[in-house]
This record gives C-alpha cells, structure tokens and sequence, in this order.
C-alpha cells in the first residue's frame, strides 16, 4: 500500500542566490520489492509574495486607520461592526474589544436605526451622496451631529460598508455663534439707522415745538387777564410737553440727545426715586430695594439715569398684572480681564451695575430679540409707545455703559446694566434739583444766532421782552458779520450748532478772536459733533437743549450773564465779561 502523503514547505536558494519557496508532496510507493519515496515539488513563491505583500498592506492600512483622528468603521451586511480604530474610540467612548461584533444601532440614535440599516444595506450604485450629515451618540447617551464619508464595497461574495466618521459639534457651534453674531450686526445696523431717522426727525420737531410751546407763553403773557384763553394756551404748552417728552425718547434711543453728566451715586438715585416708584407701581407688586450701600460713583446724566429706572419699572409692573415681586438692585464689579455677554463684551476695570428683575410673564425668544426696538411693543393699543426700552437703551450706550437681559416666559425678566466706575462721588451727588423758581429779567447784549427763522423769532422776543438788546442772525457767516457791525461789547452768544454755511462751533471759536470776554450758550435739538459729547464737557461751556420755553432760555441767559459778572468782579472790574 503507499504510504500516506505529506505536504511540507521548504526554502530553498535559486542559482542566483534568490530565496525560493518549494511546496512538497511526499508519499511512498511499492518499489523493487521494497518502497521509496516520490516527491512532487512546486515552486510557490509568487503565492508567498503575495500573501506577505497581503499582510504587509493589512498592517500598513491598520496603522493608517489606527493613527486617524477620525473615527473608521467598517460594518458587514447584518450591520454588525467588523473593524473600530483608535478615532472611533475617541469620537463614541468604546473600546475596540466592546465595539467588535456589535449591531452598529449601538452608536446610533434611535431615530435613525431603519435609515442607517437601509444604507448599509444597499448597493454601491444606490449610494446618491457618498458624504452626509447624520447624528450620533456617545457611551454617555449624549448625541452629537456627525459627518459621514461612507464607502460601499464587496469582497468574497459579502457585502461591507466603510464609513469615516467626523465629530462636527465644534463646527456646528461655530457656525451657530457666527449665525447669532450676523444676526446681532444686522439687528445692530437696523437699530442705528432707524436712530439716525428717529434722531432727524427729533430735531426738526424740536424746533417746531419751540415754536409752539414759545408763542404760547409769551401770548399768554401778553393775555393776561383772559382767563379763557390764557386757559387754551397752557393746554397748547401741555400738549407741546408731551411731545416734547416724545422726542427725548427719541433722541435718548438714538443717543444724539446732549447730556450734562456728572458724579452720582446711584444708590442714592435708586433712594430717591423709591417713593414716586411706590405709588406708580400698583398695590399688589412689592418693590424690593437691595442697595450696595458703598458703590463707586459713575458719571452718568442723573435726570437720564431716572429715566431708565423709571422705564424699566413700569415695564415690570406692566408685565405682572396679577401682581408680583420687582427687585431693584445694585452692585459693583471688578474685572480683570474683558468678558463676553450676550451680544457684547464688557471691558476689563470696575463697574456699577444696576439690576431691575421681576416675576412677571416673560418673553420668548422672538420678543427678546427686538425688545429694544423702537416702536416695537406687545402691550395693548393705546397702552404704550413702544419706546421706553429703546430708551433705556439709548441711554445706557452714550452713558458708556451697556446692557443686557434675560427672560424665559413664565419666569419673569431680568435687566443688567453695566456703567463705568468714575472718581469718588462728591457730597452733593444726587438727583439735581427741580422746580426753580422764576427769573427776573436781565441787561445787556445777546448775539442769537439760529437757522429756524421762526425758532429765532421766540427767542429774540422772549430775550427783547426780559431787557435785553438782542442781535439777530441766522448762521455763523451772518453773526460775525453782525458782531463785526455792532458797536460795543457783546456780553453773550446763544448759537445753534448745526447750522448751514458756518456752525455754531466755529463762530463761537472766531467770535473769541474779537469778542474774547463774550460768553456762549450752544443750544440744539441733537447733535454729534465731538464738542458736545459728555466726555469733552469743561466750565466754559453751557447748553440749552431744545425744545425750550421762553422762561428756559432767559433763565439759562440770566445764569451764565450771572456767573460772568461774578467772575469779572473777582478779577479786573468794569472791563467786560470774563471768559473760562
């Protein structure tokens, strides 16, 4: 009988010294009365080569897979998971040795099992888009938004899928910040231009109601002893002062209003305001103070600051018509390096902050988003303007200072406002005083100097009417000329600011050159020029804001004529109105 056959591998050397692979059978068969051994050899080195080229390529692809930050999975057609790399660890949290022979569903949100499973499922021609955008979760439960560069793909008659896997939460919460911040600019772009109209039209009016409310008094002055219509006149100045309040809103939101800023203590502002708050807010919402009690003074315009505590309380008290608690807080902050907000960056330094926050209703997210808007308001018809936070706003920005709220509906409101901190508050800080009484009339000469013909007329009737000799003009070109042909000192220039041809500012720097004793009052319904921002302010310069009454200006005229006359006394008497 032959013997059994045996089938081994040896390794041989060619002629030329080459490594040669030789597959031998061996068996034994009956010869010559005895046996002996026939052997088959076949070269298989080419097979050899293969095969290690084929274990090369697998180490090699297990290497390159392995080292990917990415995660690789390779899935067979039952969805199970056949291969994980070191990314797909990072990207889901399990370890290889857990993830091997899986059902791929564990990675995947509940959702979209039957999508994934069809997918996996299909031909490679089926596949329309070989990236996609899918979710999936984490050992933890979380879910998270996946890109997925899938590949189809068949080999010994069975069919796979590899998938590249890619964490884009970071992505995708960058794209959402920059979808916020474009969202911000555009809403910041809208607010500036409809400030700038609402600040033109403001200006305009205000002249307008100067003219209204100036007539009216100086009629009534010159009607007396008629009761009747002395009574139709003050209705006319009412109804003026009621809109003139409207365009301080306006102006207050389109930051053009000019303000007179100085030391406060807003503490003792908030004090103030308490009782007036107490009887405008209704019975069943508690006002609640809670004061720092030693806050840094800020430099603010404390008429204005009343106004924003004022806003933001009626707010309140309109959002719990059922009643409720308002917290009025303040506070002090120290930071030492700038800090995001919510659409802003507070500065690095010390800041006040005052915070306003109640239990009313709330607002979602759309009403959030424009409730700075002006005009914009969710109460009734008649109930509102809509302008009282786009005041707030306004004042809070060309205060220096920002704000920022946050509400849920259902979970009440909550506004903070942050001021620059300024030097220590002097002992007078407080709300400035109110209610003064009338001024006598004055001497000497006035150079008024106003574009609105009709504004000018009031004016010089109103200053001519108190004493004084008053020369007209109706831009800057035409008070020099004036001042040039006039013989003698002129004791004060109350000019407008913008004007055509030649503005109040550069007349009042030439009039000096000629007229350097003169004293000058700048009046305007808005304005931006750099001289009249807050932080320019010095001794030497005095405002009058418009729209103002008659009394207004021959006060404010009588005041600076006062303090010039004081100051020439203290230094070379009977030489004329000294300057600061």
């Amino acid at each position: 009988m032959p013997g059994v056959p045996r089938q081994f591998e040896l390794l041989q050397r060619a002629a030329g010294g080459a490594r040669l692979h030789v597959e031998v059978t061996a068996t034994t068969i009956p010869y010559r009365g005895g046996t002996a051994i026939l052997s088959i050899n076949r070269d298989i080195t080419a097979r050899k080569q293969a095969e290690e080229a084929l274990r090369a390529s697998e180490l090699k692809f297990r290497s390159v897979t392995q080292s990917a930050a990415d995660g690789i999975v390779t899935i067979d057609s039952e969805n199970r998971i056949v291969s994980w790399n070191r990314g797909a660890e990072a990207v889901f949290g399990y370890r290889e040795e857990e993830a091997l022979d899986q059902p791929l569903e564990m990675v995947i949100p509940q959702p979209f099992h039957e999508g994934h499973r069809r997918v996996a499922q299909a031909g490679a021609s089926s596949l329309q888009r070989p990236v996609l955008e899918v979710a999936g979760v984490r050992r933890d439960g979380t879910e998270f938004p996946l890109e997925l560069s899938l590949a189809l793909w068949e080999a010994g008659g069975r069919r796979f899928a590899t998938g590249i896997m890619r964490d884009i939460t970071e992505r995708r919460e960058a794209e959402e910040a920059l979808r916020r911040s474009q969202e911000q600019l555009a809403q910041a772009q809208k607010m500036e231009a409809v400030g700038r109209l609402a600040g033109g039209v403001a200006h305009d009016f205000n002249n307008l109601l100067t003219v209204i409310s100036g007539n009216a008094s100086l009629a009534g002055l010159d009607r007396d002893g008629d009761a009747e219509l002395c009574e139709h006149l003050d209705e006319i100045k009412r109804a003026a002062e009621r809109a003139a309040n409207l365009t301080r809103q306006l102006l207050a939101y389109s930051r053009q209003q000019v303000l007179q800023p100085r030391l406060l203590d807003l503490d003792a502002v908030v004090s103030g305001m308490h009782k007036m708050l107490s009887r405008l807010i209704a019975e069943d919402v508690d006002v609640v103070l809670k004061l720092h009690g030693a806050l840094p003074a800020v430099k603010a315009d404390a008429t204005q600051m009343e106004q924003v505590i004022l806003n933001l309380a009626v707010n309140a008290r309109d959002a719990m018509p059922d009643g409720g608690q308002m917290v009025i807080r303040t506070g002090a902050l120290e930071l030492a390096a700038p800090e995001a907000r919510a659409g802003f960056q507070l500065p690095a330094g010390s800041h006040v902050v005052l915070s306003v926050y109640d239990t009313g209703c709330g607002m979602d997210a759309d009403t959030l988003r424009r409730v700075f808007e002006p005009f914009f308001t969710t109460k009734a018809e008649g109930r509102g303007t809509g302008l009282g936070l786009a005041t707030v706003y306004g004042i809070v920005r060309q205060s220096g200072g920002f704000i920022e709220v946050t509400s849920e509906p259902g979970r009440g409101t909550r506004f903070d406002i942050f001021l620059p901190s300024a030097a220590p508050v002097p002992s007078e800080a407080g709300a400035p005083a109110r209610g003064a009484a009338p001024l006598p009339g004055g001497r000497g000469t006035i150079l008024l100097v106003e574009d609105d013909a009709a504004v000018r007329r009031v004016g010089s009737r109103a200053l001519a009417r108190s004493g004084y000799r008053v020369l007209e003009a109706r831009d800057g070109e035409d008070g020099l000329a004036a001042a040039s042909a006039h013989v003698g000192p002129i004791e004060l220039l109350v000019t407008d600011v913008v004007m055509p041809r030649m503005g109040g500012r550069e007349l009042a720097r030439r009039l000096a050159e000629s007229h350097p004793h003169t004293r000058v009052v700048f009046t305007s319904g808005f304005t931006e020029d750099s001289m009249l921002r807050p932080e320019t302010f010095d001794a030497g310069t005095h405002f009058l804001p418009k729209p103002y009454s008659p009394a207004e200006l021959v006060g404010r005229v009588l005041e600076v004529l006062d303090r010039g006359r004081g100051e020439e006394r203290a230094t070379v008497p009977g030489q004329g109105v000294a300057s600061t």
